[in-house]
């Protein structure tokens, strides 16, 4: 064999050593390169699954119908967004609200600043608790209607797996809204009930409040439940499920079981 011969063999073995080095390279590129976007992925997902759904709506019975429409199917995360803890926690002013309360309760109420985290989740938990009343006092057995905000007693009537069964939330799905309505609208346009909702505002951030009641219906009864909502920059938001100017089972978030003709009366009265 030549030298010619081997230097040409060396040259040609030179490339394919060459060529398959370079293949390496872009084989190593391209992996790194889909691991890199897996884990882009990954983050974007992660934050996704932290955020929570801050949907506001441009009318207050718009919230309240959406309300509805989540809890009926199912959907608490979504129902819970509806709700203005995130809007409230990141706006809170703490002086304005001990300014307004004359007093320094830590237990039971919010802070600022830094504290918005806490705030949130406890706003959040505020409308969780709400909510898991209000789904439960649409329930069909009385024992457990009329107890929804104290204890309800397994008995000889009332096991424990009856009681399991009647708060199913698969029975929600019937639930419709049959009317929606302002509460004591007379109320809410006077001067001396739009500056206190104006001190609330200031302390929360929103533009104004406006409650509601609704008529809703459940299998063959109905409901009456309450409504405050708070507008802030994006749209309206529930901030409770309850109201000030209307008889209600305060703070809980219960509904009340009542009539058609009931409901109306109600709301002729406070023409």
């Amino acid at each position: 064999m030549t030298i010619e011969n081997n230097a040409e063999k060396r040259s040609i073995a030179g490339k394919g050593s060459n060529a398959g080095r370079r293949k390496i390279l872009i084989i190593r590129g391209v992996i790194a390169a889909v691991i890199v976007i897996a884990l882009i992925i990954a983050v974007v997902k992660l934050l996704g699954g932290n955020s929570r759904s801050t949907a506001a709506y441009n009318k207050p019975d718009k919230a309240i119908e959406e309300f509805v429409d989540k809890l009926a199917s199912g959907d608490f995360e979504g129902v819970l967004g509806i709700f203005d803890s995130k809007e409230r926690a990141e706006s809170i002013n703490l002086q304005k609200y001990i300014e307004r309360m004359q007093v320094l309760v830590p237990s039971s109420m919010p802070a600022s600043g830094e504290y918005r985290v806490l705030n949130e989740a406890e706003f959040r938990g505020q409308a969780a608790a709400q909510t898991k009343f209000f789904a439960y006092s649409l329930q069909s057995k009385e024992e457990i209607r009329d107890s929804v905000s104290g204890n309800v007693a397994v008995s000889d009537e009332l096991s424990a797996e009856d009681i399991v069964k009647a708060l199913n939330p698969e029975k929600l799905k019937g639930l419709k809204m049959v009317s929606c309505d302002v509460a004591d609208e007379v109320t809410q346009k006077s001067d001396q009930y739009k500056a206190n909702m104006k001190d609330v505002c200031a302390i929360y951030g929103c533009k104004t409040i406006k409650e509601y009641t609704a008529l809703f219906k459940l299998g063959d009864k109905y409901h009456q439940a309450f409504f405050t909502l708070a507008e802030y920059e994006k749209g309206w938001k529930i901030q409770s499920l309850s109201t000030t100017l209307l008889e209600n089972d305060m703070g809980t978030g219960a509904t009340m079981e009542t009539t058609e003709d009931e409901y109306k009366q109600q709301l002729k009265d406070k023409e």
